[in-house]
């Protein structure tokens, strides 16, 4: 099986899929779609599930890259780099579409390999379905 890496651009602005500014705190808060999700202990959420609830039409940005990322570092695929994606054999990711920009997809793999066992240290949150891995020193 070939490995490919995908390297996104730096876009002049952020691009938040979960989150807005808060006007009157003047901070990033999770928006009400998405607040359930969160984790009491450490506001983390599964980006996975809150894709699947989908993204709501304040997602807007006028980028013409074709793969960049988004606050959460998640990366965000043009049409037309989606049919390149498609193109090669064996690749197995899931999009998610952007109601607003309808261009552009977010782009999940199927398949997660966590690290091997001894260079990093596992952590998962008590109160929630995020895992976070440390590197050891």
């Amino acid at each position: 099986m070939k490995h490919y890496i995908l390297w996104p651009k730096d876009v002049p602005r952020n691009v938040y899929l979960f989150r807005r500014m808060d006007s009157s705190s003047r901070r990033l808060v999770l928006k009400d779609r998405y607040k359930d999700l969160a984790c009491q202990t450490c506001g983390k959420i599964d980006e996975r599930l809150a894709l699947e609830r989908g993204l709501e039409d304040d997602v807007i940005f006028r980028f013409k890259t074709d793969l960049f990322c988004s606050f959460e570092l998640l990366y965000i695929l043009s049409q037309r780099a989606k049919g390149v994606l498609d193109s090669f054999p064996g690749v197995s990711v899931r999009y998610f579409p952007i109601p607003s920009c309808q261009e552009h997809f977010v782009v999940l793999p199927e398949r997660v390999y966590e690290p091997g066992k001894g260079r990093y240290t596992k952590d998962v949150c008590p109160s929630s379905t995020v895992t976070v891995f440390h590197r050891r020193v």
